[in-house]
């Protein structure tokens, strides 16, 4: 690692804590009330994730796909940008023209987050998605992973960083430039949030722990949040809004599985007699890369393609066909079984440990979600439906 990315982190972690500082004294000098409130919206969020951080169940419980934090994540920015919009109403120049760019961006952002209800309503996506995206979803910034645009990495951790630094930071010291930077107020938000960008920033790039980068992304949303609120003048307004998309990410996971998902008796049979026949074919079909490796865990279709498993045209599961995870294969069958999807349009999944001697398959269940704890794996739990091969 060279000297830039290392500095980098402790950079940014400087800037974030004493900047932290900094804005809240000079806005409690100021007397400004709507930036205090603001500022301590994301002081309770902040306070929260740190103090998660040290206890892995409930870190890991707060943060894991479609949990609760995630839908937070979703509702931050489908609000910060339904408050630009509302804003640029109101306005008019530039800060329209701001309100706009920046309402469009938080919503397409809030559809990329939930994939745009792939999960939700468990429809199929595209086929260049579900054999591009690494996720097997409808959704741009994962279909971007490994690529690049000259040397800028297109990763989302590394997109998540520039939009943090780029309109965040620098965006935010543009007023400061001399003759020009007052006419640009308007597209630029406030220094007090700076240091919450900054701390967006780090988090995505420094990593310090897994699952670091959906909590910097939930982070963001809500700092969009305060921005967008501070540009519409409310007093409480920040405040209100963080309360309210918390509790909605808090209810809504449950909700959803009570009310809208089921249980779906019809589909998961079908998905457990899917994972028997699968659960033949891996058996026969594990590599010596899955071999020499002490863990895999990994979408069945990725998993073939990276090499791991053999799934020949002989499989009981693809019907004697093959899948497009095979780069030889001439005439692949292109439905749901032939990317590995469950009955829910959720990719089924494979974990491997000490080298194959312990080998599970399992989908997702009917609210699409992972319930099962698989570090190490115990039994299968909530509505997850698996089979052990090994």
């Amino acid at each position: 690692m060279g000297p830039v990315s290392t500095m980098l982190p402790s950079l940014l972690a400087a800037c974030s804590i004493l900047g932290a500082l900094v804005v809240h004294v000079l806005a409690g000098w100021r007397q400004d009330r709507r930036t205090l409130w603001a500022l301590a919206a994301l002081d309770f969020v902040l306070v929260g994730l740190f103090a998660a951080a040290f206890h892995d169940d409930v870190w890991n419980g707060w943060l894991r796909e479609d949990a609760w934090l995630e839908w937070a994540t979703f509702f931050a920015f489908a609000a910060a940008g339904a408050v630009f919009l509302r804003h640029a109403r109101a306005t008019g120049g530039l800060a329209r023209l701001a309100g706009v760019g920046l309402g469009l961006f938080c919503l397409f952002v809030a559809g990329e987050e939930v994939s745009w209800g792939q999960r939700l309503f468990a429809f199929e996506p595209p086929e260049l998605f579900l054999a591009e995206n690494y996720q097997q979803e409808l959704n741009l910034h994962n279909l971007l992973k490994d690529k690049s645009l000259g040397v800028l990495a297109l990763d989302s951790r590394v997109l998540v960083a520039l939009v943090a630094l780029l309109y965040g930071v620098l965006g935010a010291a543009l007023p400061w430039l001399p003759r020009v930077g007052e006419r640009l107020r308007p597209l630029c938000p406030t220094p007090a949030l700076s240091p919450f960008f900054a701390g967006v920033a780090w988090l995505e790039w420094a990593y310090p722990m897994h699952l670091s980068g959906e909590a910097a992304e939930c982070v963001l949303g809500l700092v969009f949040v305060a921005d967008a609120s501070l540009r519409q003048g409310g007093l409480q307004l920040s405040a209100r809004l963080t309360a309210g998309i918390l509790a909605l990410g808090a209810v809504t996971s449950p909700l959803l599985a009570l009310a809208w998902y089921g249980t779906d008796q019809a589909r998961s049979d079908q998905a457990h007699a899917e994972l028997q026949a699968l659960a033949q074919d891996v058996d026969e079909g594990v590599t010596r890369r899955l071999e020499k490796k002490g863990r895999v865990h990994k979408r069945v279709f990725t998993a073939v393609r990276d090499g791991y498993l053999d799934l020949s045209v002989e499989s009981a599961f693809l019907e004697g066909q093959d899948t497009p995870a095979n780069d030889h294969a001439a005439a692949p069958r292109r439905d749901r079984r032939g990317y590995f999807l469950d009955p829910w349009n959720n990719p089924y999944w494979i974990l491997s440990q000490d080298g194959g001697d312990a080998l599970s398959l399992y989908s997702f269940g009917p609210n699409r979600r992972r319930d099962t704890e698989t570090k190490p794996l115990g039994e299968f739990e909530g509505d997850d439906i698996g089979v052990r091969i090994r």
